[in-house]
């Protein structure tokens, strides 16, 4: 056997799941989930890089632009639950009101911007709700205006409920004009509504099919408002921060993009202009690399690799910047996935394991395994695996990338690291080859003294294979050939 060979077959032998990229579910252990992490490490690790230089804000500074504010609704419906409510009518009201208290001073323009929950098992996020919902069996309820608010938590659990609050609200707020000078765009479903004090206007331009999530679709509101400069969004999921510091310098009109987060203003084109200065790069290379490396490393739709924590990922990343050309560009254009996407996605790998210049993710994780004894979910994962983790990487980073249009053309996650079950639910591909090689006769060394002619690994015949206890040396093993020796 060669020695690719070999390295193949340990990788294989030695794990029946690539493990760092996948774990057992909780409540089956028959079951394996993409594995999650702290995505929020990673805005962390860059902020403190460029701290000396960009710091978030209590207050909203004066400006020379009218903001225009724009609101995650379902982050915004999480975070205030009730507000002391007892029935659904008081509850949109106090919600309309809070809004409209929250809003900056001189500010004319507020867009909500809700979530979908009918793409059901055809969601990229799909593992994930299920892991947040916890199996609930909560039941429906449709709100009216004098239902009491059920139990919060358990209300919120069942995403149709999740659904019915929003039209609810939507439906609430059309019904009443606003006062003059004051516009509410509310983007739900796949319809754009703008309400003011002369009615409801449909707003073609925001009629959005292809967004499933407040994440992304908020960018094509602010992509929408061309005669705007200045942008608020109130938000605190750290894959908006990510994407908006990715879409600022692409979005010619916006001169200010602040993220207020948890009583804090972030701005946003402070940091990619500091952030490019800290790295001696162009806006465009800088802020294009951190969302791949960011997606790379995983995110609500992307494993996690265990043990290679997120800000590993955000100092890697600033290592990567113009590394990646041929992935970062690989949405705008339509050819099939490439060797070189393939390279670049593993160099951003191997450097996230401290081990740069690998042409094969199988040696790395074979020459791992042999330096040193570690948990085997430290492992990196077989090339296999890879290849399937890069696919939804790029199904990811695709979405992302396009976020500002309105209805843009997607790739479709059948066909890029995932695959319909008999269920009909749209789940991961592990790997495409078994679990163990073929080659699964193979033996290897036990002998702790060095092989004997008798001894049973003798027997068997086969050459050594990188998983012997003599661990390359050729005095404990009579079957270590020159090839056997790891060149890396």
């Amino acid at each position: 056997m060669t020695e690719e060979g070999k390295i193949e077959a340990f990788s294989y032998e030695w794990c029946k799941y690539p493990p760092c990229l996948f774990e057992p579910d909780k409540n089956d252990n028959a079951e394996y989930r993409m594995r999650k992490g702290n995505k929020a490490d990673f805005l962390d690790t860059l902020q403190h890089k460029v701290s000396d230089t960009w710091e978030p804000l209590k207050v909203l500074p004066p400006s020379d632009f009218t903001p225009v504010y724009i609101i995650d609704a379902m982050a915004f419906v999480q975070r205030f639950q009730t507000l002391g409510a007892s029935v659904f009518s008081q509850l949109q009201e106090r919600y309309k009101e809070k809004i409209f208290k929250m809003k900056p001073a001189n500010c004319s323009q507020v867009h909500f911007v809700t979530d979908r929950y009918d793409f059901g098992q055809m969601s990229l996020k799909g593992d994930e709700r299920l892991r947040r919902e916890g199996g609930s069996s909560a039941l429906e309820y449709v709100p009216t205006d004098n239902m009491k608010i059920p139990g919060w938590n358990v209300f919120v659990s069942n995403p149709k409920n999740k659904t019915n609050l929003l039209a609810y609200i939507t439906s609430s707020w059309t019904e009443s004009p606003l006062p003059e000078g004051l516009s509410l765009t509310i983007g739900i479903d796949t319809r754009g509504i703008c309400v003011t004090n002369r009615g409801v206007t449909m707003l073609e331009e925001l009629c959005c099919t292809s967004h499933e999530e407040a994440d992304t679709r908020i960018f094509a509101h602010i992509a929408s408002c061309t005669q705007s400069n200045s942008f608020v969004i109130h938000a605190t999921d750290t894959d908006i921060v990510m994407l908006a510091i990715y879409h600022f310098p692409r979005l010619p009109h916006v001169r200010e993009l602040w993220i207020e987060k948890n009583g804090m203003y972030l701005p946003i084109h402070d940091f990619v202009k500091q952030c490019a200065e800290k790295v001696g790069k162009d806006k465009m290379e800088v802020t294009e690399t951190l969302l791949a490396s960011y997606v790379l490393s995983g995110c609500d739709s992307v494993s996690y690799p265990f043990g290679r924590g997120k800000r590993r990922a955000a100092n890697v990343s600033l290592q990567m910047v113009g590394k990646m050309p041929q992935l970062v560009d690989f949405s705008r254009t339509d050819a099939p996935v490439t060797p070189t996407v393939i390279d670049e996605a593993r160099d951003f790998f191997c450097n996230l394991y401290g081990k740069p210049g690998y042409s094969s993710l199988d040696r790395l994780r074979a020459h791992m395994f042999a330096s040193s004894k570690l948990d085997l979910r430290a492992l990196p994962p077989t090339e296999d695996a890879f290849h399937q983790h890069v696919l939804r990487s790029l199904c990811q980073l695709s979405l992302y990338q396009k976020a500002s249009e309105s209805n843009p053309v997607l790739l479709q996650p059948a066909g890029f690291g995932r695959h319909v079950n008999n269920n009909g639910t749209l789940v991961p591909v592990m790997m495409l080859k078994e679990s163990k090689p073929a080659a699964a006769k193979l033996a290897f060394c036990k002998c702790k003294k060095g092989c004997i002619k008798n001894c049973p690994c003798a027997r068997a015949g086969p050459a050594c294979i990188i998983a012997c206890s003599c661990n390359g040396d050729k005095a404990k093993c009579g079957r270590l050939t020159e090839d056997s020796d790891d060149e890396d």
